[in-house]
């Protein structure tokens, strides 16, 4: 991620990175680029994608646009194939966020830890920002100074690493049930209990004074 315009202008956030998506039983890879905008020239969000076969390296597909806005995929098998709409934001219905209120959540829990750092943002203030932000960073460094000090580790509350060296999800995939409500009541219990086995209430109003004071989104 890059920032651009902290000296002048505007303060605009970028994704630039290369991204790489395989699924060896199909035979496919999926290659895709953030970009950058140019220092001269360019437009934000634009990214550059292809689809090939792993076994012949041939390109099915290009993928091109604005991953913000309108994104097109041209199917490169047709030489008079033409970029058609893959995704398009205006069209999509944005789903209204649903989450509990601060004094529900856990200390730790982003909208929480970061509370204060949404607020200045919201209110324009880059100064204060950076100062919550740099409080949370150093929270973080002096909680790992104590685990070394202990000899102890970090232990995530929901992951856990396994023989083959990567982490995964506590929640057993063949133990969530079939029948869709009680999969979702299942995983809704597992992400959503807090540590003394209650479930979060997603109902109560919110209360803190500092989520309260933060400005909407325009």
């Amino acid at each position: 991620m890059y920032a651009r315009g902290i000296l002048f202008g505007k303060m605009v956030l970028e994704l630039g990175e290369m991204s790489t998506v395989t699924c060896k039983h199909n035979d496919l890879v999926f290659e895709v680029e953030f970009k950058t905008k140019g220092i001269l020239w360019g437009a934000y969000n634009q990214i550059a994608g292809k689809i090939r076969r792993i076994s012949t390296n041939e390109t099915l597909f290009e993928i091109s646009g604005n991953w913000q806005t309108a994104m097109y995929i041209t199917d490169k098998r047709t030489s008079s194939a033409k970029p058609e709409v893959l995704f398009d934001s205006s069209s999509e219905h944005v789903v209204p966020q649903h989450v509990a209120c601060a004094s529900e959540q856990e200390p730790n829990e982003s909208r929480n830890l970061w509370k204060h750092v949404t607020k200045a943002i919201r209110e324009n203030n880059l100064n204060a920002a950076t100062t919550q932000k740099s409080a949370i960073e150093e929270q973080q460094r002096e909680h790992v100074k104590e685990r070394e000090a202990q000899g102890t580790r970090f232990e995530p509350r929901f992951f856990q690493l396994e023989i083959d060296g990567n982490y995964h999800p506590k929640l057993v995939i063949d133990d969530i049930p079939k029948e869709p409500e009680a999969a979702k009541q299942r995983v809704s219990q597992w992400i959503f209990a807090k540590p003394d086995g209650s479930m979060q209430d997603m109902d109560r109003s919110e209360d803190d004074p500092v989520v309260l004071a933060t400005p909407h989104k325009r």
